[in-house]
């Protein structure tokens, strides 16, 4: 999943350019579409073949945006939650921030498109589809609490952004202020 998201981070990231596009895009087919093949039979060699090039390809080009740095944040706090982990916690609530905002519209079409959706029409319709990828991968269930973050150490995560720096926070499809991190890491609680 890590792979995907920094796909998905360097396809709404507002410096993307036209080969990591290309590349993000494919990487987010390709583990839309094998993903789910992997984990269901580790013996499926086309499924981790192909997982195998997706992670290459997300290689290529990492423009990472806030929402890896805001997983940093947060995983500072609890070394023991795995990466891939904390940003499955954070995705939702991060990608529809800027959905409702209908902040980049086009290229979350462009990604659920990649991730096999009929006729998306909408940001909503990629945050449908990470959904359900999360579900197959059996990750939907995951929830901040269960990995042992309180609803009370919510305020210490946005000022650790600044510290972390993972990804680059200027980049976001609309600016984010502390404050709105904050509201994202508060969506993402459960």
């Amino acid at each position: 999943m890590d792979a995907f998201f920094h796909a998905s981070e360097t396809v709404v990231n507002r410096f993307v350019q036209p080969m990591a596009e290309m590349f993000a895009l494919k990487t987010i087919e390709l583990v839309a579409a094998y993903l789910p093949r992997a984990v269901k039979d580790g013996t499926d060699l086309e499924a981790r073949t192909m997982m195998s090039y997706a992670n290459t390809f997300a290689g290529y080009y990492m423009m990472a945006t806030s929402a890896h740095t805001m997983e940093h944040a947060m995983g500072s706090f609890h070394d023991d939650l795995p990466h891939g982990e904390g940003m499955i916690l954070l995705a939702h609530a991060y990608y529809d921030y800027f959905a409702r905002r209908k902040a980049c519209e086009g290229q979350m079409v462009k990604m659920a498109k990649a991730m096999g959706r009929r006729d998306p029409r909408t940001g909503l319709d990629f945050i449908q589809a990470l959904d359900d990828l999360l579900d197959a991968v059996g990750c939907g269930d995951l929830t901040m609490s269960g990995a042992g973050i309180t609803e009370e150490e919510l305020p210490l995560f946005p000022p650790k952004v600044h510290d972390v720096l993972a990804g680059d926070i200027t980049a976001d499809p609309l600016p984010l202020t502390d404050a709105d991190r904050l509201a994202i890491f508060r969506a993402a609680w459960k």
